[in-house]
């Protein structure tokens, strides 16, 4: 989760590149950050910070001039928020930043202590950081040492390694991603392109287990022996991160739905791919993209006739699977970096499974992976909490089942209606929802995976716990959870089974609830409702989803909660 940049050159650049290279890293985290580098005189810096990068920045100088550094944004993973468990960490002789989780960081740890080594942080990397340096001492060689050290970690790591005395820049990964690259006089590594963009047109993406040398020549050791990786064009997709007219990036990315869906309906051909080919999808993925699938398998199901799963991709990688004739795996991921939805992937290619990546990223890990790829090219979102990103995934499934465009031309213009004529309903929700200490959504069918998507939404942005449940369990233990004036959001769209749903919000409400009811047509027996037009079963869930991703925003607002950059959240999901 968290992001790692290194950089070596010979004009005094590396403490800009690396600062302006963090802010393109933000995403992946924003708890603390740090940046490590060479003085001229060859004295180590270090300096750290809480909170978001532009902290950092207030405290350095980015006119230093450096030739060799390290820069980290973090997600925390071990220890609390402070600065002592801030990256870059020092021990010995090696500097490094981590993106990844060591598993068996406690039993290396107390290894180390008896060896001498003491400990600032709580961290797993601190302690990565000591062994390299016991390594190093022992060997008098760093590529030994790091060599030695990958035979020693288990699990996850991206690292960035600057070792005192050489002036070279050292990455080595595992599971975590890791680009790099060089121009005449520049070397870089970074946990994405983005930052190398400004600075060369293609990257070398480090396989696992690989170590690489910079200085700023390229230099790759794979099991000892010397290796070369190809290069790869960088696809510049980097757009403008501005808001524009509005105050937070999360709206305005709402705002864009309506263009996104016409683009995707323009741009979107079958080509070769027909699910009609298979006789079983399993459908894996993680957060909001694990409620599309939900949404998908429903529309499989019923418009495809072919059985379907959705798993959790967390869940999928360590069960035991039961591999169906003739099946085909799904996975959905929005950067196309989500650790366990990769992970997932990889099971499904060894099992040789096909498989069909539904990523927004191109070129990114799980769309290299895919034996097939959809790109549901939302544009760059910079909010955390996804809205036009799902929305393109659930658009791109759904033509992909229901092949037929002029079917959703309209919808751009719905959403367009809903933006246009429905704030002011939505804003009257949230002032009822705002203050509650919970919330509670019921749906059944379509509606009920509808639900969990607007209850994440609320949870991610207001931090107000909110659940969403099936309608017809209510009475199997959650119903003792109601009191008077508990809020109660119903979705209410699926005609056939619209009675017994509405059946289950009198149930609530007879109890005390304050029912508040999403429906495409009107419930008589309850006066506070948003009414939306009625559509086609494959249409109908994305005016409903609009209408919650912007009860979410408002309900936030209220709440004065950071929209964009939510607490203990990150963009991106590298990490099990």
């Amino acid at each position: 989760m968290c992001g790692i940049i290194g950089y070596y050159g010979t004009n005094g650049n590396a403490v800009k590149v690396i600062l302006d290279g963090l802010i393109k890293l933000e995403y992946r985290g924003y708890d603390s950050a740090g940046i490590s580098y060479l003085s001229n005189s060859n004295e180590l810096k270090i300096d750290k910070s809480i909170g978001s990068i532009d902290n950092l920045i207030r405290k350095v100088d980015k006119h230093i001039k450096s030739n060799l550094g390290l820069g980290h944004t973090r997600w925390a993973t071990h220890g609390e928020v402070n600065t002592d468990n801030c990256h870059p960490h020092n021990v010995g002789s090696i500097t490094l930043v981590h993106n990844g989780v060591i598993e068996n960081y406690l039993e290396i740890k107390k290894h180390l202590q008896n060896k001498g080594y003491q400990f600032n942080s709580t961290t797993d990397t601190e302690v990565s950081c000591a062994l390299i340096d016991s390594l190093y001492n022992d060997t008098k060689d760093i590529v030994e040492a790091l060599y030695q050290a990958t035979n020693v970690l288990i699990g996850s790591f991206a690292f960035g390694i600057i070792v005192r005395g050489i002036k070279k820049l050292y990455a080595m990964k595992r599971n975590s991603p890791l680009v790099i690259n060089h121009n005449n006089n520049e070397g870089f590594i970074a946990s994405d392109t983005s930052v190398l963009a400004p600075h060369t047109d293609s990257y070398i993406l480090l396989e696992d287990n690989d170590i690489a040398e910079i200085d700023p020549i390229i230099t790759i050791f794979h099991h000892k022996k010397q290796v070369n990786r190809i290069s790869r064009p960088i696809i510049n997709t980097d757009e403008i991160e501005d808001k524009g007219n509005f105050d937070y990036y999360m709206l305005k990315e709402i705002y864009e739905e309506p263009t996104i869906i016409e683009k995707t309906i323009c741009n979107f051909t079958k080509n070769h791919f027909d699910l009609t080919r298979y006789n079983h999808v399993d459908i894996v993925a993680c957060g909001s993209s694990y409620h599309v699938g939900l949404l998908v398998k429903y529309w499989i199901e019923q418009l495809l006739n072919i059985s379907t799963n959705v798993e959790i991709a967390s869940e999928y990688r360590y069960k035991k699977l039961i591999v169906q004739d003739n099946s085909l795996t799904i996975i959905i991921s929005q950067s196309g970096e989500t650790a366990d939805s990769l992970a997932a992937i990889k099971i499904a290619k060894i099992l040789k499974i096909p498989t069909l990546a539904i990523v927004n990223v191109i070129d990114s890990s799980i769309a290299r992976e895919a034996d097939n790829i959809i790109y549901t090219k939302a544009g760059k979102e910079v909010s955390v909490a996804t809205t036009k990103a799902y929305i393109a995934q659930l658009l791109s499934m759904a033509l992909l089942i229901e092949n037929n465009k002029a079917l959703f031309e309209g919808l751009p213009k719905e959403l367009s209606h809903i933006i246009d004529n429905k704030m002011e309903d939505i804003t009257q929700f949230a002032y009822q929802l705002y203050q509650s200490e919970h919330i509670y959504f019921l749906g059944r069918g379509v509606d009920y995976a509808i639900a969990m998507e607007g209850a994440l939404k609320i949870k991610e942005i207001s931090y107000i716990h909110c659940e969403a449940y099936a309608a017809g369990e209510i009475k199997h233990g959650t119903i003792a959870l109601i009191e008077k004036n508990t809020p109660v959001i119903a979705i209410v769209t699926d005609n056939n089974i619209r009675e017994k749903t509405i059946s289950n919000m009198k149930e609530v409400s007879s109890r005390g609830a304050n029912v508040l009811a999403i429906t495409n047509e009107d419930i008589l027996d309850f006066n506070n409702k948003i009414i939306v037009n009625k559509l086609p079963m494959i249409i109908q869930p994305f005016n409903i989803i609009l209408i919650l991703q912007l009860l979410a925003f408002q309900i936030a607002k209220l709440k004065g909660c950071s929209i964009d950059k939510p607490k203990n959240l990150a963009k991106s999901v590298t990490v099990e």
